[in-house]
């Protein structure tokens, strides 16, 4: 989502005793809305005070803010100013920054793992459900957009004759022999399968369903 540089915001200093100028002491930034900014900086700067800088427009604190902190690492803040906070660029973290980091991405990770029981109460909660015929159309065009990265190219024949040996060590390390198709007898190598490709199975079904229609069965 764009954010609207016309937006009214502040330019805010954050200090505490032992910080006198805004340009080299304490952090500035910007905000919208600077009650709810001040909550968040709590945790951070545990009893400090605030003070606002100069009102105007987005673009205008950011340009105010990048005078103030026109480089990394001034004051309390670690990121040049008017590029939003979002830049650590030449940031260097301590080992115990990178630590904690390390011990709370995985925690995040553990949070977000679906267990098996979680997995059957949402199976079980989605079974017998029918979608409407509406339901279904939209989940097919949405999966019509997503196609796969290789639909619609053409191979060189350099290309499927890796893809080939691929396949060829991939069943042979599972002892997958060669096997005969039943309808055109090509011999080729994929496990339990009858026929070599699709369009053979397609063909026996028709064949059959036509011995059947001829003999008056």
């Amino acid at each position: 989502m764009m954010l609207d540089t016309h937006a009214p915001c502040v330019c805010y200093w954050l200090f505490d005793e032992a910080c006198v100028d805004p340009a080299t002491d304490g952090y500035v930034g910007i905000s919208r809305q600077m009650p709810v900014r001040l909550q968040q900086h709590q945790k951070r700067f545990p009893n400090v005070q605030s003070k606002v800088l100069f009102a105007g427009s987005r673009i205008e604190c950011l340009d105010f803010e990048s005078k103030m902190r026109p480089n990394l690492n001034v004051g309390w803040n670690t990121a040049r100013g008017g590029e939003g906070g979002i830049t650590h660029l030449g940031l260097k973290r301590s080992n115990q920054s990178r630590s904690r980091m390390s011990v709370s991405a995985k925690q995040r990770g553990v949070a977000h793992l679906i267990g098996p029981e979680v997995r059957a109460r949402a199976a079980a909660s989605n079974t017998g459900q029918k979608r409407s015929a509406e339901t279904r159309q939209k989940i097919s065009e949405r999966r019509k957009q997503h196609s796969g990265p290789n639909k619609g190219k053409t191979l060189s024949l350099e290309n499927r004759q890796k893809i080939s040996e691929g396949r060829l060590r991939f069943f042979a390390a599972r002892n997958v022999i060669e096997q005969k198709c039943q309808h055109c007898g090509d011999v080729f190598v994929a496990p339990l399968r009858k026929y070599c490709s699709d369009s053979c199975k397609t063909m026996t079904c028709r064949d059959r369903k036509k011995e059947k229609s001829d003999s008056g069965i």
